[in-house]
């Protein structure tokens, strides 16, 4: 049975850069079993901060987290795909990374083998400076979730003449990172 590949899209646009680049990543991942989420069409209640999760290891929110920690659990690797949103990840995808706060107590996971995990990311602004936080918070959630950050597609200058240019190339760098897998 081949490896299974967890793919997170964290954006609202299903035809826009971060999605075409998902899918890239995922053709270039041939040899793996893909499960794509989508993870705007999620319901995810956002954490409270009640620190309930510190004792029992579980969150006291019951939504569509249960069955993504399944899948986070099942997967031999993880790719992230979402854009720069003020800077940092969109809300539902920040939502995800903030759920997994019970997972930073669990030994379970703390103790994990570090599996790969990947970053596609897209802003308008042409400056790499814009994936500052983004990366930080993705780290943080791969750390969190048992992985380690191994390659990254960044894109910036959506806003950009060139656009279409800068989103072929980063297509084709996709495809070609999921072949490191």
């Amino acid at each position: 049975m081949p490896p299974l590949l967890l793919a997170l899209l964290g954006s609202p646009r299903p035809q826009g850069a971060c999605a075409q680049m998902l899918r890239a990543f995922c053709a270039g991942a041939s040899n793996w079993k893909i499960k794509k989420i989508n993870l705007f069409r999620l319901h995810i209640r956002p954490c409270l901060g009640c620190e309930s999760c510190q004792k029992s290891r579980i969150c006291r929110h019951v939504d569509d987290m249960v069955e993504l920690f399944r899948w986070l659990d099942q997967a031999q690797a993880v790719v992230l795909s979402a854009p720069v949103y003020f800077y940092g990840l969109p809300a539902p995808t920040k939502a995800v990374v903030d759920r997994c706060h019970p997972l930073w107590h669990d030994p379970y996971w703390q103790q994990r083998h570090r599996r790969p995990g990947f970053l596609l990311s897209a802003c308008g602004r042409n400056l790499l400076s814009e994936f500052d936080i983004l990366r930080r918070e993705t780290i943080a959630f791969f750390n969190t979730i048992g992985c380690r950050l191994e390659g990254e597609v960044l894109l910036p200058g959506r806003e950009n003449k060139d656009a279409s240019k800068r989103l072929t190339a980063a297509i084709r760098k996709s495809r070609h990172l999921a072949r490191r897998l």
